[in-house]
């Protein structure tokens, strides 16, 4: 006897399909945030190295730009 009620064909369901995988060029959300983790920590670490609060802002302006580009090269 069947048990799995979703892929039963006596008691009308359907089988489920297999998932196919992320459309190649689109990127998970693993992905953008690990984008936005390495934004904010390499503005950290320039804080970190220089103590000076126009570097930093600088270097952060940066690196928005940077990841807005990459975010925009592999859409």
């Amino acid at each position: 006897m069947d048990h799995d009620m979703a892929s039963s064909p006596r008691r009308g369901g359907r089988r489920r399909q297999a998932r196919r995988g992320r459309p190649s060029g689109r990127w998970g959300a693993g992905a953008l945030v690990a984008v936005i983790n390495g934004l904010l920590v390499g503005v950290g670490g320039v804080y970190a190295a220089t103590s000076s609060v126009a570097v930093t802002v600088s270097a952060a302006g940066a690196a928005v730009v940077l990841a807005g580009l990459i975010v925009l090269v592999h859409r």
